[in-house]
Formats: C-alpha cells, structure tokens, sequence
C-alpha cells in the first residue's frame, strides 16, 4: 500500500522563456491540480517558448497524473511553445512508454537542458 505523499510543484524560470517545473511525490488523482495549478499559469507568461516537467522525484503516475500531464502539454502547445518531461523514474518512464505517450510528452531520459 502507497503511503499518501501527495505532489508539490516547484517552477523555476530559466531564461530565454524556458521555464521548468519540478515534481515531487505522487501525481495521482488526488493531486492532479498540483500539476494543473503549475503549469497553467506559464500559458500568460511572455515569450514562453518551452515548459520542461522534470519528473525525477515522482514516484508513482496513475491514469489521473498522465491525464493531467496531457492536458499540461495541450495547454502549452496550443501557445506554440515546446512542452516536454524529462528525467523520468524508471515507474514513470514504464507507465509512459506502456501507453505509447514518450514521443506525444518529448520524453527526455537526460534531464533540462
């Protein structure tokens, strides 16, 4: 049994309109407006031009998580910037990859650039 860690978000700018949002914890149905809550906001942000999700710290994705990712990134993109998750855990990168999402998501195993 999963203890309930819950999800925090940390989103850092990087310069350039590249902004990073760091995960950590469990993104599940009970934290989906974690991720939601980050990354909506960087739609208004000037010259966004690319939102990296590092998901090094998430240790368990559920449908809930990835639908949320999905949203994330329609949400981005739909402002023409790139959107893409990097430093996947092993149990992201499964999940990922299971459902054929690594290319939809710019699955990226070597971390921000």
């Amino acid at each position: 049994m999963r203890g309930r860690m819950g999800l925090r978000a940390q989103v850092d700018h990087n310069g350039n309109g590249r902004f990073v949002v760091r995960l950590n914890g469990e993104a599940d149905l009970t934290s989906t407006h974690t991720i939601t809550g980050a990354i909506q906001p960087l739609r208004d942000e000037p010259g966004l031009g690319r939102v990296e999700v590092d998901v090094s710290e998430v240790n368990f994705l559920d449908s809930a998580g990835v639908r949320a990712l999905l949203a994330a990134r329609r949400s981005i993109v739909s402002t023409g910037a790139a959107f893409v998750v990097t430093q996947p855990t092993a149990a992201v990168a499964d999940v990922l990859r299971i459902l054929n999402l690594e290319n939809l998501l710019g699955l990226d195993t070597t971390g921000p650039t």
